[in-house]
């Protein structure tokens, strides 16, 4: 980055979060009334959000595998990739012996093979959770049309002059960092045992037993709730974000903190990094910043609507993942001034 866009960064990423500490000092307190006051489940905005808010998450995984498959190192190339980040570790082959062909034809295979299969598997994830909302079809089905898709997709990056796949290369390792991270985060979400608000009206208005047992699917559960079911309804099990709850055996969805949606939809600050790898594309990256947070302030916005967040668990779940993006970004930055992949 220049000092200008530095700067920019800064500033923006102070103002960030000013506004989502605001946000979480104000949910702190009105928590509970607030999501009285949004709770519309019928929403088609909440409904459209909740099932398609999460693809720039999703659709990741297929092209950043993509990348990775077209950009693979030999195994020197590997080591010294790996010597450029730890300087200790100095391994050099004698790349004309035939012990080293035959392993590193092993390896190209192998790491080859496994890429291949991850991209498929990663145009599965955008295939299927983009398809599931329209109609159910087998396993199967959504691997075949993957691998179609996968085969499309590297026709079309192989196009790439080296120069560039190697610029999107370093963008498909941030993005599969950013990625596990959000993964590890989402796994410690039932620490707390926070009990969703709609799990509470749901419970109150007779579409859970006393054994914790769902009368209905959730998903068919959600489409059965509406606003006016917050009359009367029992918010007992509720408890603020910095306590952790009881084990409420009745809810099955005790793992409220932080907001998984909010989370994942900070994944499009990495378009952020997209376009500052590209002399065409910087000029628009001060637009894309607004823009990610427009975005990810809608999804928790609809989080609170669905009933399925608190406005701590959004605010919470922007701050975490606003901070997984600095520090991804921070390694990559670093990544690409000592030009490691080179």
């Amino acid at each position: 980055m220049s000092k200008t866009q530095n700067k920019r960064f800064i500033i923006f990423s102070v103002i960030f979060y000013a506004v989502t500490f605001s946000l979480m000092a104000v949910g702190t307190v009105y928590d509970l009334e607030i999501d009285k006051i949004l709770f519309d489940p019928q929403s088609g905005f909440a409904i459209y959000l909740e099932a398609f808010g999460q693809v720039v998450y999703w659709g990741m995984w297929g092209p950043l595998f993509t990348v990775l498959f077209l950009t693979r190192h030999s195994l020197q190339e590997t080591f010294d990739i790996i010597s450029r980040l730890l300087p200790f570790v100095k391994v050099n082959f004698n790349s004309d012996s035939k012990a080293y062909k035959a392993f590193n034809a092993v390896f190209r295979f192998g790491i080859g093979i496994a890429f291949l299969a991850l991209c498929v598997i990663g145009w599965r994830k955008l295939v299927a959770n983009v398809l599931n909302d329209f109609f159910d079809a087998s396993e199967a089905v959504y691997y075949l049309i993957s691998a179609v898709v996968a085969a499309v997709g590297l026709a079309l990056f192989s196009r790439l002059d080296k120069k560039t796949l190697q610029k999107l290369e370093y963008l498909a390792l941030a993005g599969a960092l950013m990625g596990i991270i959000f993964k590890i985060c989402e796994e410690c979400k039932t620490i707390t045992h926070r009990v969703r608000f709609r799990e509470m009206v749901a419970y109150s208005n007779g579409f859970v037993d006393e054994k914790g047992l769902s009368l209905a699917k959730v998903d068919k559960l959600k489409s059965r709730l509406d606003s006016s079911m917050v009359n009367g309804a029992d918010f007992s099990a509720f408890t603020p974000w910095y306590k952790i709850a009881k084990d409420f055996d009745v809810y099955s969805h005790a793992d409220s903190f932080p907001s998984g949606h909010t989370t994942y939809s900070s994944n499009i600050f990495m378009a952020v990094l997209f376009a500052s790898a590209f002399k065409k594309l910087k000029k628009a990256v001060p637009y894309i910043m607004i823009f990610s947070c427009v975005y990810v302030f809608f999804m928790g916005l609809s989080r609170m609507i669905a009933g399925a967040h608190y406005l701590t668990d959004v605010a919470g779940g922007a701050i975490i993942g606003y901070t997984v993006f600095v520090f991804v970004m921070m390694i990559y930055n670093r990544f690409v001034e000592k030009n490691v992949l080179s």
